[in-house]
């Protein structure tokens, strides 16, 4: 008996599986596929019906018509905030980079257009300004014209209202709209829809001015040397200054009645060259020189006045 009712459940499965296809087939289970006919039909004639919509409409309408949420594949942003903190009533600027990728470019000028979405904060925004484009060097549908290749720079200002709170960070939102066109055969792609989110915190930014190069304790500012000064120790030249101290056994000229001063130590003998450079100058307002220096010294000079004079 308990054997019996074991092998119960699956007699009960097989005499369902022999009698379902009869089943289905009076309640129109056969239709199944005629059903998915008819549905790809529609799609197929629907589809016709929006080609030949769009044959018949202008560019602009057509653009409209197809226009897309997302450039996935073709576009993405970077955003940014300079400063990222902005006091009650102050102006910053929301940097927006768009990084166009494979051959997708945007035309120059812009035309990308933005509209600001509601409840974004505290904060009012103002007119969306491109910095300008470069002559094209990548794709040849646009060499040598303006054109966003690589990346397009947007600038947004944003001024954060006299009612936010210190410390409280306010999100700025922007729908951006923008057709994008291929570098190769200079032709749209599409138009796109794209939303753009960042954050500026209220508070002040501190931004400290650079320093320039200035004069350190440890590094002195270079200064221009100024011009020696003769000191009260320097002998002042009389009125033959502007003529050359002589050279002894030359035939160079020599002034007349002025004494050469040799220094203490002895070394200069008669026969060497005296410059003035050479010589100490603070040792002259010191004690005399010995008698036999000073007569040895003038008897040289005469010797040599006289024998110029004979030259002459």
């Amino acid at each position: 008996m308990t054997l019996r009712l074991a092998k119960l459940p699956l007699i009960l499965a097989a005499f369902v599986s022999l009698f379902s296809p009869a089943v289905v087939a009076q309640e129109g289970g056969t239709d199944v596929p005629t059903k998915l006919q008819n549905e790809r039909k529609k799609l197929a004639e629907k589809r016709d019906f929006e080609q030949a919509q769009l044959a018949e409409m202008t560019p602009e309408e057509r653009l409209e018509a197809t226009k897309r949420r997302g450039a996935r594949g073709q576009c993405r942003f970077v955003t940014a905030m300079r400063p990222p903190k902005l006091l009650p009533g102050q102006t910053g600027t929301m940097l927006i980079t768009a990084i166009l990728q494979g051959r997708s470019v945007l035309p120059a000028p812009s035309q990308v257009k933005m509209s600001p979405v509601q409840g974004g904060g505290p904060v009012q925004l103002g007119s969306l300004i491109a910095r300008p484009a470069e002559r094209g060097r990548i794709h040849e549908g646009y060499l040598g014209r303006p054109v966003y290749e690589n990346t397009a720079v947007f600038e947004v200002p944003v001024t954060m209202g006299e009612g936010a709170k210190l410390g409280d960070r306010a999100n700025v939102a922007i729908e951006l709209e923008f057709d994008i066109y291929d570098g190769r055969t200079a032709q749209v792609v599409g138009r796109f829809q794209e939303r753009v989110t960042t954050q500026v915190e209220v508070g002040a930014h501190l931004d400290p001015p650079v320093e320039g190069r200035s004069a350190s304790p440890s590094r002195p500012a270079e200064t221009t040397p100024d011009v020696a000064e003769p000191t009260g120790d320097a002998i002042e030249p009389d009125g033959d200054a502007g003529r050359e101290q002589p050279e002894a056994l030359t035939g160079s000229a020599s002034p007349v009645g002025e004494d050469v001063p040799e220094d203490d130590g002895g070394d200069a003998t008669p026969g060497s060259s005296a410059g003035a450079g050479d010589l100490p100058l603070e040792s002259a307002g010191e004690g005399g020189l010995p008698t036999m220096l000073l007569v040895g010294g003038g008897v040289f000079l005469l010797v040599i006045v006289l024998l110029l004079a004979r030259k002459k």
